[in-house]
């Protein structure tokens, strides 16, 4: 097989190979035993797929003729060998079609050798000639027939090879491989033996056969001589003809079944024509050759399959196309048609198939051949519309499609002719053929360009539409076929057929009839009026000019809220039956209840949008009454606000005046309690539409219509998205404002706020009697509060995010120093070192961290706005109120700092206008515009803080509701007081009380320092919870305050307070028993979150004093013995040695300050906590003395142990007292090891106070360790 292939391929590519003489080889196969191994070989070698040309010699195909001719010449043996039959039913026919009629072209050598093979079959075919081999004919007829693609290809090409002489062609036929195939089949003796054969089956000669001898005997007829002709093919050309012609409808039925058998017959009666063509005697059985073939079309397309069908209709498509060119074809376009006509042609295609896209596509070209001819009539229609009836939906989207693409081409008589067909069969058609008919006459009218069949289809839709008796989907159907006509016309005649339909539809409104019919139709035709010229803008004149004539001359807005009233009106009596359910009532029996009040209301809202004008006052008036007071449903005043909405929009459809009468007449006189949100939007879109034009004028707040009513609303409402929006409202009222009224309607808004917080507050307060208010009218108290201190704390927090200058008083819950965080800042290299390091806290701003890098940057002359990124995140000037931890979980910063490539002049200017205002809460609608923002002296927060009653009222409140139990009034009320900036009259006289205790300590020297000052008593043990927690904020901003400013002041006071006793009244805070016991949890922990905190600060400065006293003393003792001072550490040699020298007390003394040294570098931490222990120092160098008696006791540790528990183990645990010191280790015992608390957001205040604690115990092991270590051996709890 590999050889036999490397010669095939050998013979491909070298063009010189040697040509085979077939007579020779046949010689030496006789004289030869058979090789049945290499006939093998070479068939199989004949079906591989890899062969493509097997036409060099002695390879597979060569080799086979060789065997098979051989062995047929022997006594027909081939007859017996079953791999000779093989090779002639699967191998030959395919092998021959490849080279002689597949459209490929070789090179002239190969040409040769297909010329050679051609004639080694020449002698198979007459070896053969008597044995039945269907093959050898289809070969045969390749070889010998003029159209074969061999011969086109080589017409040019030189003969090579043995030529023989031209004894049996015609003298005129060119020289070519035709002609020596024709004189080599003549010069073997083929004509005699296809003479021979011919009459051998003449009386069982089948259809089939004959058109094999057809084609034979036609292929050789273009070819052979006069002679030639006469005596071997006319006679049989004779016989076929009235054969072929002769053969019944019946017999074409059954042989033209099969697609072989119709190609068989198309090329038989093909070549036929082209031999009648040539020979005038032949020429007048034309018209009969047409005639069969016509008659086989028939006979295929009314029993054949399917893909015999398609092979028919393509081949009558071609007949067609070329019967419409100039060239033309074998059929004329007259005989075409009066075959179709005569045939019933379409009345057999349209009869199966139909559900077929590609078989429909045949039949379009048909049917547009016959149009073109002017040949289609009604009954042709009639047939084309019969096809679809009661038929499967795809087969009726078909027909319609098809007539739908046909009826461009429609005469007008045609479109009328199919809409009679429509009228005689939609009333008996079936639902989905119905709509299926009113798609297809839309589609018709679109496409006819007289409007006859439009004015037609418009007429029957329309009644359709407006019948009684027509289901619900049908008339839907027609109303939108109605108006998808009217969208086809076009022109002003489109236009006045369009007004026509819209005056029609006007009458049913003027009687009451089919209101949301005709609305609809009126809506959708008016926004197909768009005919005009030039820009849109003339188009939209012409629509919005016809609206308000139908609005002004026709009443339309009248005539339906007329419609509207009498449908209320209708319903309300229908519900005097009985209730029923609104989402499904129908009072018309058809429509919702609910889409036809939307569906009137809409078109009103369309007609007045569409024309541009507004809405008449009366009729607002009347729609309002109509759904409000006179309404079927409570429901029915929700879809009046919503409405009403959307009449106020951007782009109002009322003018002022209208919506300032509907605000006072009609929205005002709506209960505040029972206000829906919906009608609340209602009043908030006409509180906008009435008062915008009053906010640029010098008005007063409580001079806009519906700002007492905003207020009840918020007050009184029971809707929580309904205070939420009134919050809102009243919010962005004031912050809306024009600069020059803005700070006037803050204080307005504030003083009112404080007006109604202090009324509400007094209500809390039990009378003197005894007795309280009414329990209902508590509780309206008690919401009153809650909601406004809500409101006044979320405005001051708006506020402040509109403040961008320098804040010189933040709010309270950030003017004490938070922990310690380092920021990391990362300059280019061209402007200062690669990294600068700040230490910073976590109340520090962003504006503190950006005005510390314009410092920088002044200081190395450069004068520019940089930009602050966190990665690749900007960190804009929106966010200069935030706090430093909100941009980093760790504690440390890392910036990078970038800069513009032009320097500015004013840095402060672009600072602060650098960026948008983003505001933390209130209202979302709020845009950030600069021209909102706000100074600091007018800020909420700053107006409060500058009246120090206020301060007193929200303390004294917060006790009130303590007592009675109104948390969320507790929490509101200090949300103010820690949003607000710290009372500096507070300040001012607890930094006044604390100078005074100090003075007075100091002149008692008596246990200076560790005796409580009667005012510290007062202000934090006597007081009430939150006075004592608001005091110890204060204080706690006075020691450790937020700015680096403060800080010399700040000395001061830690002077004061250590020396007052402060630290025994810290440690009396933690350990008593009664510290904040009726306040809440929250407030709990804050205040022991303050105590930790300074516990830490003054911890660590008496254990620093403490180090600090040892060491004076050896150096006091050193400079006893030798007589002279020297300054040396506690670490170093000389103080062990002067300790060593003292004797074993000092030695004791030494080695406990080392010890508490050591601890004191890492408790608390210095990374962490470097400025706790910078402040620290300086206390312990200021104020010794007065921290030497400080000493930690047993129930100290054991509160600081107990708090340290319940805050690290589970929320709310604060909400228990401490316990006596006598339960303490009881309760350790039998209390169950707490889990690890997880870090979530809500538990971070519990974790930083458990965090503390820890370090306070670490302290205070450090400072007593013999307390802790008794505690520690007597309860392994503690452990």
């Amino acid at each position: 097989e590999r050889e036999m292939s490397n010669r095939e391929e050998g013979a491909v590519l070298s063009p010189s190979s040697p040509i085979p003489n077939f007579e020779e080889g046949r010689d030496q196969l006789v004289d030869t035993t058979l090789n049945l191994s290499a006939l093998d070989t070479a068939i199989v070698t004949c079906s591989s797929t890899s062969w493509s040309v097997p036409v060099a010699p002695n390879a597979a195909l060569a080799h086979c003729l060789k065997i098979c001719t051989a062995l047929s010449l022997d006594g027909k043996k081939d007859l017996l060998r079953e791999d000779c039959q093989r090779f002639y039913n699967h191998y030959m026919g395919p092998c021959y079609a490849r080279i002689l009629i597949e459209p490929e072209r070789w090179e002239n050598s190969v040409n040769s050798h297909i010329y050679l093979l051609c004639r080694g079959f020449i002698d198979l075919f007459v070896a053969k000639a008597h044995d039945d081999c269907p093959s050898m004919w289809e070969v045969l007829i390749a070889i010998v027939s003029p159209q074969s693609n061999f011969y086109t290809v080589t017409v040019s090409f030189p003969v090579e090879g043995p030529v023989e002489e031209a004894q049996f062609t015609r003298p005129t036929l060119k020289k070519c491989y035709l002609m020596c195939l024709v004189n080599c089949f003549g010069k073997n003796g083929g004509f005699p033996v296809l003479r021979d054969r011919f009459l051998q089956e003449r009386d069982n000669l089948t259809l089939l056969r004959a058109f094999d001898f057809c084609r034979v005997m036609g292929g050789l007829a273009l070819s052979v001589s006069l002679e030639i002709f006469d005596e071997f093919i006319r006679p049989h050309i004779d016989y076929l003809l009235p054969f072929l012609f002769g053969t019944t409808d019946d017999v074409l039925r059954v042989v033209c079944r099969v697609e072989l058998n119709i190609d068989q017959l198309g090329r038989t009666v093909q070549l036929l024509r082209r031999m009648c063509n040539k020979m005038q005697a032949y020429r007048c059985h034309m018209p009969a050759l047409q005639r069969l073939q016509l008659r086989a079309y028939v006979a295929t397309l009314e029993k054949a399959p399917f893909n015999t069908k398609m092979t028919v209709l393509n081949d009558i498509n071609r007949a067609c196309q070329q019967a419409e060119s100039a060239v033309g074809g074998w059929l004329e376009a007259s005989t075409l048609v009066n075959w179709i006509t005569e045939s019933n042609v379409l009345s057999i295609v349209l009869r199966d198939n139909l559900h077929q896209f590609q078989y429909m596509k045949k039949i379009e070209k048909v049917i547009q051949f016959l149009i073109t001819e002017k040949a289609l009539t009604t009954a042709d229609l009639d047939v084309l519309w019969q096809s679809q009836i009661d038929k499967h939906d795809v087969i009726v989207q078909n027909v319609h499609s098809l007539m739908i693409k046909l009826a461009w081409t429609f005469t007008a008589e045609q479109l009328d002719h199919l809409f009679h067909c429509f009228e005689a069969t939609a009333g008996t058609a079936g639902k989905k053929s119905q709509e299926s008919m009113l798609r297809l006459i839309s589609n018709l009218a679109e496409e006819d360009k007289a409007g006859i069949m439009a004015a037609k289809v418009l007429n029957v839709q329309w009644n359709l539409a407006f019948d009684t008796h027509t289901p619900p989907d049908i008339a839907e159907q027609a109303l939108s076929g109605i108006v998808k006509v009217l969208s086809f016309l076009s022109g002003m005649h489109g236009v006045e057929v369009k007004k026509k339909w819209i005056l029609r539809c006007h009458e049913h409104l003027r009687d009451g009839k089919w209101v949301l019919q005709s609305m609809r139709i009126i809506q959708e035709v008016v926004k197909l009026i768009t005919v005009g010229h030039g820009i849109n803008r003339g188009r939209n004149e012409q629509r919005k000019l016809f609206v308000r004539k139908l609005a002004d001359e026709h009443d339309i807005i009248v005539l339906v809220y007329a419609s509207l009233s009498q449908y209320v009106g209708n319903a309300k009596e229908q519900l005097l039956n009985g209730p029923v359910d609104r989402d499904t009532f129908k009072p018309d029996g058809q429509t919702l209840y609910t889409d036809n009040i939307q569906r009137r209301l809409d078109f009103i809202r369309f007609v007045v949008r569409d024309g541009d004008m507004y809405l008449e006052m009366q009729r607002a008036q009347d729609i309002w009454k109509c759904l409000t007071e006179n309404s079927a449903f409570p429901e029915d005043s929700d879809v009046c606000f919503r409405w009403f909405t959307l009449l106020l929009d951007k782009q109002s459809d009322l003018t002022p005046e209208t919506a300032c009468v509907l605000l006072e007449n009609n929205i005002l006189e709506l209960k505040p309690a029972t206000l829906s949100f919906v009608g609340f939007r209602c009043f908030e879109k006409c509180f906008h539409a009435v008062n915008n034009g009053r906010l640029t004028k010098d008005v007063e707040l409580k001079d806009l219509l519906g700002w007492d009513y905003l207020w009840e609303v918020l007050l009184q409402s029971s809707c929580p998205e309904l205070v939420k929006g009134a919050e809102s409202l009243l919010q962005s009222t004031v912050i809306r404002s024009p600069t020059r009224a803005r700070n006037n309607a803050i204080r307005q808004f504030v003083s009112t706020c404080v007006k109604k917080l202090r009324e509400a507050s007094m209500a809390l307060v039990p009378v003197p009697n005894g007795t309280a208010e009414p329990s209902t009218l508590v509780e309206q108290y008690r919401c009153y509060c809650s909601r406004l201190s809500n409101l006044l704390g979320l405005f001051v927090q708006l506020c402040d995010a509109y403040c961008r200058q320098p804040r010189l008083q933040g709010p309270h819950q950030r003017s004490a120093r938070g922990e310690d965080m380092q920021v990391i800042f990362r300059f280019p290299d061209s402007v200062r070192t690669s990294e600068e390091r700040f230490l910073a806290h976590t109340n520090s701003s962003m504006a503190q961290i950006r005005a510390h890098v314009q410092n920088l940057l002044r200081s190395a002359n450069i004068n520019c706005v940089p930009e602050l990124r966190k990665g690749k995140v900007v960190v804009g000037c929106d966010l200069d109120f935030a706090m430093i931890p909100s941009l980093s979980d760790s504690p440390k910063l890392f910036l990078n700092v970038r800069l513009p490539r032009l320097p500015i002049r004013d840095v402060a200017a672009d600072a602060a206008a650098f960026g948008s205002p983003s505001p933390s809460s209130g209202s979302s609608d709020i845009t950030a515009d600069p021209n909102h923002l706000i100074n600091e002296e007018y800020l909420p927060g700053v107006l409060l803080a500058n009246q120090p009653e206020f301060t007193t009222l929200l303390l004294s409140t917060i006790d009130t509701a303590i007592t009675y139990g109104c948390v969320e009034i507790a929490v509101n009320y200090d949300r103010i007081l820690q949003a607000i900036p710290t009372d500096t009259t507070k300040k001012r006289e607890l930094g006044e009380q604390l100078k005074e205790a100090a003075e007075t300590s100091q002149e008692a020297r008596a246990d200076w320092g560790s005796n409580l000052s009667p005012m510290l008593r007062s202000c934090l043990i006597d007081a009430s919870p939150a006075n004592a927690l608001h005091t110890l904020e204060v204080l706690h901003r006075l020691l450790l305050p937020s700015a680096s400013a403060d800080e010399a002041e700040a000395a001061k006071y830690q002077e004061y307070f250590v020396c007052s006793g402060g630290i025994q009244c810290l440690i009396c805070l933690i350990q008593g028993e009664g510290f904040l016991q009726r306040s809440l949890p929250m407030f709990k922990k804050a205040a022991y979150r303050i105590l930790f905190r300074l516990c830490k600060l003054l911890f660590v400065a008496v254990g620093l004093a403490r180090v600090r006293t040892c060491l004076c003393d050896l150096r006091e003792l050193q400079a006893t013995k030798t007589g002279e001072f020297q300054d040396f550490d506690l670490d170093s040699d000389m103080a062990k040695q002067v300790a060593e020298e003292g004797g074993p007390d000092v030695v004791n003394a030494y080695e406990a300050s080392c010890k508490l040294s050591n601890a004191l570098q890492r408790i608390p931490a210095t990374s962490c906590h470097h400025w706790v222990h910078r402040v620290a120092h300086a206390i312990a160098e200021k104020s010794p003395q007065a921290l030497e008696s400080i000493v930690a006791t047993p129930r100290l540790v054991q509160c600081v142990r107990q708090i340290t528990w319940r805050a690290g183990a589970k929320e709310g645990s604060f909400s228990e007292e401490l316990m006596p010191a006598a339960k303490v280790h009881a309760a350790s015992a039998s209390a169950p090891t707490p889990p690890l608390p997880l870090r979530p957001e809500e538990n971070m205040e519990d974790e930083t106070v458990a965090k503390d604690g820890v370090e306070v115990l670490s302290l205070l092991a450090a400072i007593s360790p013999a307390i802790v270590h008794c505690e520690i051996c007597t309860n392994a709890e503690f452990v």
